[in-house]
Order: structure tokens, then C-alpha cells, then sequence
């Protein structure tokens, strides 16, 4: 996982323009997800950005060092997303892989990604 350090980040943009992913970006505004306010959910998110820096998803690293999953997969209704050790050959995530049809995104990259889409 690749984080950001908002202490030492300038704003310049140019991880934003090598990220393979094209996940990177600046919040421009504090409009919510459906160009209204912010939701709840939101709100708290937003409060941990620094003005005029690079943001994306962490998946909530600051949970993860507590244990917890991130906040997507938690309040997940219908447990789309599954988080866990893909290392660790009896977690949830590892036995999806191994058992469904599954890709990696921009994997032609040759960045191994440990990200899983399943089919």
C-alpha cells in the first residue's frame, strides 16, 4: 500500500500523474459524493485531509493498525467488499481468490497489485 505524507506533500500533482491507477487526486471542493452536502460518513473523511494535497484511499490504515477493517468493508450491507491477509492461505479473501474468477487492475503493468476484482 502506497500512502501519501500529507506533512511533507506540496500539492504539485505529479503522483497524481504517475499513478498507474489514477486514483490520486486533489479535493477541489467539500461537495459530497452526489454534488450535495456531505454525509455524515463523509464528513468525518474529509476531516482528515490537508487542504491543497494529494489524497486516496488508505483503507482506513489508521483502522487497520487497530485491528479494525475499513470502514467500506464494516458497513458494507451486502459484504461486496472482503478485506483480510491474502497471505494467510485459511482468510476469507485468499480462499475467494484461489476459488473464483478474479482479475487485478492495470496487473499488464507489473505492479502485482493486491487488489482483486471477483467475476
Amino acid at each position: 500500500m502506497v500512502l501519501v505524507n500529507q506533512d511533507k506533500c506540496i500539492g504539485c500533482r505529479a503522483c497524481i500523474v504517475a499513478c498507474p491507477y489514477q486514483v490520486r487526486f486533489i479535493p477541489e471542493d467539500t461537495k459530497g459524493y452526489y454534488g450535495e452536502e456531505l454525509t455524515p460518513y463523509e464528513a468525518v473523511s474529509y476531516k482528515k485531509w490537508q487542504p491543497r494535497t494529494v489524497q486516496k484511499c488508505t483503507f482506513c490504515v489508521e483502522r487497520l493498525e487497530k485491528a479494525q477493517q475499513p470502514a467500506c468493508v464494516q458497513t458494507c450491507p451486502t459484504r461486496a467488499l472482503v478485506f483480510g491477509n491474502l497471505n494467510d492461505p485459511d482468510s476469507e479473501i485468499a480462499q475467494l481468490v484461489r476459488a473464483r474468477a478474479h482479475f487485478q487492475p492495470r496487473a499488464e503493468l507489473g505492479t502485482d497489485p493486491s487488489l482483486f476484482y471477483l467475476t
